[in-house]
């Protein structure tokens, strides 16, 4: 695989297990998607696919990720436990974007406890990261067989319980 890639995924303990948009981040030399790219990527109307030169979040990204896919998910109030990283300190921002309504928190965890404490990182992210990089590989070696674009089938199958969240 020669691209690295970023996904922003956050769980809520109300209705929603997951928000209904995956936030994720390509890593692309110029930041932007050569024509070649964009033609080829998988598209789906819940995917929200951005870029990055290094296919880390920047800061610039998270902000576009809480005005396009966090935000508009909360109702009412949230907080919003995050780890220790760079990238999330700059809450002058966020705040500056949040809808006036939404009572928002953020609650940062404490520097090199994120992966012992961390409840995606606990329950979800060791798991997931395995069987989404075998899926996305296997997309990707069937595109380069000649089955072009990259039909999303083997994530689907990895995630049974996705398909109706992500891949509709």
């Amino acid at each position: 695989m020669t691209h690295s890639y970023t996904v922003m995924m956050c769980v809520s303990p109300g209705v929603r297990k997951f928000l209904p948009v995956l936030f994720i981040t390509l890593q692309e030399p110029k930041r932007i998607f050569g024509p070649l790219v964009k033609k080829s990527m998988f598209k789906a109307s819940n995917l929200y696919v951005t870029a990055s030169t290094s296919s880390k979040v920047t800061k610039e990204l998270y902000i576009e990720w809480c005005e396009k896919v966090f935000f508009p998910h909360m109702n009412q109030h949230c907080i919003f436990l995050a780890d220790s990283w760079t990238t999330f300190s700059d809450q002058e921002a966020v705040h500056e974007i949040k809808p006036e309504e939404l009572k928002y928190a953020m609650i940062t965890i404490p520097h090199e406890v994120t992966g012992q404490i961390q409840p995606l990182d606990v329950l979800c992210f060791r798991m997931y990261k395995g069987l989404f990089q075998e899926g996305f590989e296997l997309d990707i070696l069937e595109q380069s067989a000649g089955s072009s674009p990259p039909s999303g089938r083997h994530i689907e199958n990895a995630f049974p319980d996705l398909p109706a969240v992500y891949f509709s």
